[in-house]
């Protein structure tokens, strides 16, 4: 009877470290996806924010040249003016 206490013991011991064993490896796993995943994240914000500068960059130069071609008219307008003007 004694023999079959110690094995019992024995074999509830084991499975007692199996499972701990199980549990740290769930537990590193999880960090790791953790990790992945702030990693990831980070990229995709850095990828982000590089894009949004770039749209900004783009929005001001099609301001900027709007902004050109509309001086360009208004003077081309004004110079037509004074023609008719001076007529």
């Amino acid at each position: 009877m004694r023999k079959y206490f110690e094995e019992t013991d024995r074999k509830l011991e084991q499975q007692r470290l199996q499972m701990e064993q199980q549990r740290i490896q769930h537990e590193e796993r999880m960090a790791q996806l953790r990790e992945e995943t702030d990693r990831k994240l980070e990229q995709q914000r850095i990828q982000h924010e590089e894009r949004m500068a770039q749209l900004r960059e783009e929005a001001d130069r099609k301001l900027e040249q709007q902004r050109i071609q509309h001086e360009e008219r208004m003077a081309q307008l004004r110079e037509e003016a004074n023609r008719r003007l001076q007529q």
